[in-house]
């Protein structure tokens, strides 16, 4: 565009050298999952956990009077389908009567990837019409971390992790292109199944994640180590949440909660404290941690 045009380097924006264009993919790759699960390969120790993974590996009733799988387009219940590739598509989530264009006269619609074709719809509201530009095609996101991110979907449309898998039930998915008028059917306690696994990944790359951040921080000095230890805590509560927050309760009987709860307060512990006995609640949050591990599967 014109306006693309005239944007002029070292007054508008910064042409990156190659060290720090390196900077920065050692710095992204260094965030998240640095290694995808085998989904297929894992046994649950909760029965509905299980259940929700045979829903998402093996298939799950659709419309057509058979079934879809959820691993098609999140495999290892990442953003990339069987072959490695993160695809588009349109699910019809732009056009929930949730959306912000249904919602507000003045939002605009949101038509996905590209400018064109422009369509217009009244299907939001039948008193006035929205215009779309786009394909209606949208990214796959990951959803191993879903859980604790909540709102849901590129346009906030779902608010909890069940309004978003519910969406793949709706007529709206149904009849998007991505469907094929082939829609899931799931009943209540499969949906909480779905979500149960879901929530148990999470819980599980919450662990993951917050012990190699604790470990992290035991060599760190000041004020360094502080913030990462305020990290790793972030992340043990949000494992305790998303697990608390389930429908249905999973993971009784363990006691993976407790022992998350029990490094929760021992990294709280070593934020005030320095030198050896920060190392030691470090160290003694990350065991509590291991120990919750193995709980989740058999």
């Amino acid at each position: 565009t014109s306006f693309e045009a005239s944007r002029k380097a070292t007054s508008d924006f910064k042409v990156p050298t190659k060290n720090q264009l390196a900077d920065m993919l050692a710095f992204q790759q260094s965030l998240g999952r640095q290694i995808d699960i085998n989904l297929a390969a894992m046994t649950f120790a909760d029965p509905s956990v299980q259940a929700g993974k045979l829903l998402f590996v093996n298939g799950a009733p659709s419309r057509n009077g058979g079934t879809r799988t959820c691993i098609g387009c999140h495999a290892n219940a990442g953003a990339n389908d069987g072959n490695g590739a993160n695809r588009h598509f349109s699910t019809g989530v732009a056009l929930r009567p949730d959306a912000p264009a249904c919602i507000s006269p003045v939002a605009p619609g949101d038509g996905g990837f590209g400018a064109t074709p422009v369509t217009t719809t009244s299907i939001c509201d039948p008193l006035r019409t929205v215009v779309f530009k786009g394909n209606g095609s949208f990214n796959t996101p990951p959803v191993i971390e879903a859980a604790d991110t909540p709102p849901f979907f590129h346009n906030s449309a779902a608010t909890t992790l069940e309004e978003a898998i519910l969406h793949y039930t709706t007529d709206t998915f149904n009849n998007s292109p991505s469907s094929g008028g082939n829609a899931f059917i799931l009943d209540a306690t499969q949906l909480n199944q779905i979500s149960a696994l879901l929530r148990a990944l999470n819980a599980q790359e919450n662990i993951r994640n917050g012990i190699v951040v604790d470990r992290r921080a035991i060599n760190e000095s000041q004020p360094l180590g502080t913030a990462s230890i305020r990290e790793a805590r972030s992340e043990t509560l949000d494992a305790i949440r998303v697990l608390q927050q389930s429908p249905v309760p999973i993971y009784q009987g363990t006691t993976i909660v407790a022992l998350l709860n029990q490094a929760a307060a021992l990294e709280l512990q070593a934020i005030g404290q320095n030198g050896a006995p920060r190392d030691a609640s470090l160290n003694a949050a990350i065991a509590a941690k291991v120990a919750a591990r193995p709980q989740f599967v058999n």
